[in-house]
């Protein structure tokens, strides 16, 4: 199969939103499967560990399995069959993802304390940081950097980009809340589970598409910028900073 990248004039965000959206649905199958086992581990960490210490003990959990699925889901965007196999592909590096995870997540809330603005911007910084370190297998730093880099002169965009993930993520949420939770409730119910537990019980399977889906946009994204910087260097837009 061949990239699913065809242009190279300019970034074009319809272009990943549609990458996303086709593609989510197309192998909406087996990325469910993909995806299902961190799910599962974060549905169990939550349920064993409870609310204080549940959160990281799933991310803890689930990082040997972040970069398999980051391969999986460039794979779909540069036009291969990835095979279910591939998501354990970088479990022996996990320490990697997890120092990254640390070091981008301690960015984005440093800036969220000082103001919102910061916050964001460290955001639209380091989009696409697990990428780059999946593909020319950096360190954490090294990542954020590669990450800023190549982000230089279409911040607009990758802001664009932000807020269309947040819209996709309320707009599939709501429609999966639909779907799944108005059943789930009744199942919950069956259950004897309270509000709160079969939140956590659902809520990590409703939002399994959205998550596909927005990765998908991110992922198509960051193979755009790559193949324009490599083609027209880093003075193409303007840019914030």
């Amino acid at each position: 199969m061949q990239s699913n990248i065809t242009t190279v004039g300019t970034y074009s965000l319809p272009a990943a939103m549609e990458f996303g959206a086709k593609t989510g649905f197309a192998k909406l199958g087996f990325l469910i499967a993909v995806h299902l086992p961190i799910t599962m581990i974060n549905i169990l960490a939550v349920a064993i560990c409870k609310e204080t210490f549940g959160p990281y003990v799933a991310a803890l959990l689930t990082m040997p399995l972040v970069g398999g699925y980051t391969a999986i889901i460039l794979g779909l965007v540069d036009g291969r069959n990835p095979q279910f196999s591939e998501l354990f592909s970088k479990a022996s590096i996990f320490w990697k993802y997890l120092l990254l995870n640390i070091c981008v997540n301690f960015c984005i809330i440093v800036g969220m304390i000082f103001l919102l603005g910061p916050g964001i911007f460290a955001a639209i910084l380091f989009a696409f940081v697990l990428f780059c370190m999946t593909e020319d297998n950096l360190g954490p730093i090294e990542a954020m950097k590669r990450s800023a880099e190549l982000g230089k002169g279409y911040r607009w965009q990758i802001l664009g980009l932000f807020f269309m993930t947040i819209l996709f993520a309320i707009v599939l949420g709501l429609a999966g809340a639909l779907i799944i939770g108005l059943p789930g409730y009744f199942i919950a119910q069956s259950m004897h589970l309270d509000m709160k537990a079969a939140m956590h019980l659902f809520m990590p399977i409703i939002m399994m598409p959205v998550l596909i889906i927005t990765q998908l946009m991110v992922a198509h994204s960051y193979r755009q910028l790559t193949v324009l910087k490599s083609v027209a260097g880093p003075q193409i837009a303007p840019e914030f900073s």
